[in-house]
């Protein structure tokens, strides 16, 4: 499984990507701090997963989740937010 990490705390990229890592069949193929280095990611090679931080910096919720799909499909997107509720 192919999967891009977005957040934009560098922390949390590297603790993900060190955690997920460890798993069989699972290849980090990318990580973004910003809407835009998503988007860049994503056109460079189209993940099977996204696990996206809602608080990304550069982007309106409606914009972010239909430029994914037009780029790529079949993607999975899990949302994370450090936020309640």
């Amino acid at each position: 499984m192919k999967i891009l990490i977005a957040d934009e705390n560098n922390a949390v990229r590297y603790g993900l990507a060190a955690l997920l890592e460890e798993q069989n069949n699972v290849r980090i193929v990318g990580e973004a701090a910003t809407f835009r280095g998503l988007l860049l990611q994503i056109l460079e090679d189209c993940p099977d997963l996204i696990l996206l931080s809602w608080e990304l910096p550069g982007h309106n919720d409606e914009s972010l989740m239909m430029s994914m799909r037009l780029i790529c499909p079949q993607v999975i997107i899990v949302v994370m937010s450090s936020h309640p509720g």
